[in-house]
């Protein structure tokens, strides 16, 4: 929604400079840019701005009338009107309609206290005059990003890495060839460092206070994700799921803006799209969605958004894409966006372009379901790893049948049926992650680097597979998710909102035992049942999870021309990160099979690449 940028210094900065933090950030906000200097404390705070809330009076950054208090602030309160009317009970008066402004009050009121009273997506800097401080907060999940830099007596934050590169030398931070390096196969998010020395990723759940006299950073986690009672009855699960995605939609609804979805076909943005089209407080500014084709290369999943706006008589915009017409500058441009390792997610970046173009700023999306209702092809296994006893148990061939359905075609004919004994053995060995290891190995020695990995806070069930989905979702796979999707739609000032992100339907997600998730075949068993009557037979009835795109044959025809002209570049072959000429030789040894591996692999030594030349 939003792009946040600040420091604090013993002498602020020239003009030149701070316009250049701002501008590099405008993207996150096309809408408004501003800064304040307070020069007696050393403190600069720049803000760009996506206009969703109070379009004409909802600027930042937003100081109280005796500039006491001022904050910037990324993201949305989704309880902003129940706080409002909380803190004008207690006095408080409001001289906008926008969420900064009650949560500005809702600091002045709380203080440390407020990032418990928030529903919402976000991140914020509040400088507090009275106490000479700087106060930040994350959101749970860690939607809205926010990064920190303490160099000697210089302390700087935002919200993407992007602004550092325009720091004065003597304070520009170095690139970290050692993390840079050790990220080419292993980009997660679960760990603090970032692979620009000294700048560090700030922890989801967590407050950070900057003391400006000390000049220290202290952190504090607010969010624990209690343990609740395991729910029992199927029946009632599905009316209280169906309440709170309800209740999620209609909170993160509350804009001055048209809302829209991006609709693939698959069961997650489809219960999104259904319940928005039909909730009569949504569905007056919910009127179209969009949806990606493939020339030459169809997507499976496109007829079923069709039936399905059809049904719910919406407007269905649909963005046809060649891969022949993918040119190389756009997929550097979508690297450098992207600020990670990664694939290179063409097919989301270009369509969020086309939806911001079309006249939207906020996408309600499926994102969230798949790590909450056990939507993956590898979570079957997951669950009888988290307890060998179901081995012996009548679910375990439910289990084994419901793995062997989420398969592709090609991957069904491959698949051999395990005995629960070769099952067993195989898990304790760990032969698959041993094996990918070798793969991933192959074009580029990696260096062995600890890792200083964020904070934890254990949640306890008695289902250890919740607790698995737990820790993935709050400290593995998905925060990396997180931050592509986050970078993929501020690239175009253009925001999503996943109501399956919800502090209570996370809560529900995870008190569910993994029957409710995974039988008779089907994932996410407890979503599809409970919308079973208000989505067409061909999303209900679909096992297979396809995804956004036909991904791996875009790999390879997207990219394999781009990956033969830039390992050719001196850049690549002179790269002081790795051999680039070492590694020219051994993908042309290799490239009579282009496969999806090698490609993805390629393409994220390019990528790294690309990152040291773009900071450097």
């Amino acid at each position: 929604m939003c792009g946040l940028v600040g420091y604090v210094n013993d002498k602020l900065f020239e003009n030149e400079i701070n316009y250049k933090l701002i501008n590099s950030l405008i993207h996150r906000g096309p809408d408004d840019q501003s800064s304040l200097t307070f020069n007696d404390y050393g403190v600069f705070l720049g803000h760009t701005r996506t206009s969703i809330i109070d379009l004409t009076n909802g600027s930042q950054p937003l100081s109280t009338s005796n500039k006491d208090y001022t904050i910037i602030f990324n993201g949305g309160i989704y309880n902003f009107e129940a706080l409002r009317e909380e803190l004008t009970s207690k006095g408080y008066v409001f001289s906008t309609t926008s969420d900064t402004e009650v949560l500005l009050n809702s600091y002045i009121e709380w203080g440390e206290c407020v990032s418990d009273k928030l529903n919402g997506d976000f991140s914020f800097a509040i400088f507090d005059k009275r106490k000479k401080i700087i106060f930040f907060s994350r959101d749970p999940l860690g939607t809205k990003p926010l990064y920190f830099y303490e160099y000697n007596n210089f302390f700087m934050f935002s919200s993407e890495l992007k602004p550092f590169k325009y720091l004065p030398i003597h304070l520009k931070p170095e690139i970290d060839n050692q993390v840079l390096t050790n990220k080419i196969f292993n980009d997660s998010e679960n760990d603090q460092y970032t692979f620009l020395r000294n700048v560090i990723n700030s922890d989801n759940g967590s407050n950070y206070i900057f003391d400006l006299k000390s000049r220290k950073l202290l952190k504090k986690r607010y969010f624990f994700l209690k343990e609740t009672i395991e729910v029992k009855d199927y029946e009632e699960s599905k009316y209280h799921l169906n309440y709170l995605l309800t209740k999620s939609c209609k909170l993160r609804s509350k804009i001055d803006v048209n809302l829209t979805s991006s609709l693939s076909g698959g069961l997650d943005s489809s219960i999104i799209t259904t319940i928005s089209s039909n909730e009569k407080f949504i569905s007056g500014k919910y009127k179209t969605v969009f949806s990606i084709n493939y020339k030459n290369d169809l997507n499976p999943e496109f007829d079923n958004a069709s039936r399905l706006a059809s049904q719910n008589n919406l407007n269905h915009d649909i963005l046809y894409l060649n891969h022949e017409n993918i040119d190389f500058d756009l997929i550097d441009k979508i690297s450098f966006h992207n600020e990670m390792i990664t694939e290179p997610s063409i097919g989301p970046w270009i369509l969020f372009q086309y939806m911001k173009k079309k006249g939207f700023k906020v996408s309600l999306d499926g994102h969230g379901a798949d790590e909450l209702f056990a939507g993956y092809k590898s979570h079957p296994e997951k669950i009888i790893n988290s307890n060998f006893l179901l081995l012996f148990s009548k679910y375990w061939d439910d289990l084994d049948n419901s793995r062997y359905e989420m398969m592709d075609e090609l991957e069904k004919k491959q698949y051999k049926k395990s005995s629960r004994i070769k099952f067993l053995i195989k898990n304790i060995l760990n032969i698959n992650s041993k094996n990918n290891k070798k793969i991933e190995s192959n074009l580029i020695d990696l260096p062995n680097l600890k890792n200083k990995h964020r904070d934890k806070n254990i949640y306890k069930t008695k289902h250890k597979f919740n607790s698995m989905l737990y820790d993935q979702l709050f400290h593995g796979s998905f925060q990396t998710l997180n931050k592509k999707f986050d970078r993929l739609s501020m690239a175009h000032g253009f925001e999503i909102r996943p109501p399956f992100y919800d502090k209570e339907v996370i809560s529900f997600a995870l008190s569910i035992p993994p029957e409710f998730k995974i039988k008779n075949g089907y994932s996410k068993k407890i979503l599809r049942d409970t919308y079973k009557d208000n989505l067409p037979k061909s999303i209900y009835n679909r096992k297979n999870k396809q995804g956004f795109s036909p991904q791996k044959n875009w790999y390879i025809k997207s990219l394999s021309d781009y990956v033969d002209f830039k390992i050719n570049e001196p850049s690549f072959l002179n790269s002081s990160l790795f051999d680039g000429k070492k590694i020219q030789k051994k993908y042309n040894d290799l490239s009579h099979n282009k496969s999806y591996k090698l490609i993805k692999n390629m393409f994220s030594l390019i990528q790294a690449n690309s990152i040291i030349n773009n900071f450097s």
